[in-house]
């Protein structure tokens, strides 16, 4: 069945879980913000000192989370899912900051 409108469309949140991350992480979140199927891009980090500066930056698509220490994938992954729930998303796509998905794949969920 066809979606109707836009209000309808499928809701995809991308998710990166970040620690002390490197120029080349900044590089591949900017890819995935990039992607257009992607709704909002929700940033966990697990650093010691905040990218919220960098990240900022990227696209206003980001949703930060800043820990302050590592508290470990499982709690950033928990913390991802309830705010995806909460915000009634269709799918969401978890990935830490060394990931590269192949974001032309995305055109099949479409």
């Amino acid at each position: 069945m066809e979606k109707e409108n836009s209000e309808s469309l499928i809701k995809i949140l991308a998710s990166v879980v970040l620690y002390n991350p490197d120029e080349q992480a900044f590089l591949n979140l900017k890819k995935i913000c990039d992607c257009q199927y992607f709704n909002e891009i929700y940033i966990v980090d697990n650093s010691e000192k905040s990218n919220k500066d960098k990240v900022s930056l990227i696209s206003t698509k980001i949703k930060y989370l800043f820990y302050s220490k590592n508290l470990g994938i499982a709690k950033a992954l928990k913390d991802i899912m309830s705010y995806s729930l909460d915000k009634n998303y269709d799918y969401t796509l978890t990935l830490d900051q060394d990931s590269v998905f192949p974001l032309e794949r995305m055109k099949e969920i479409y």
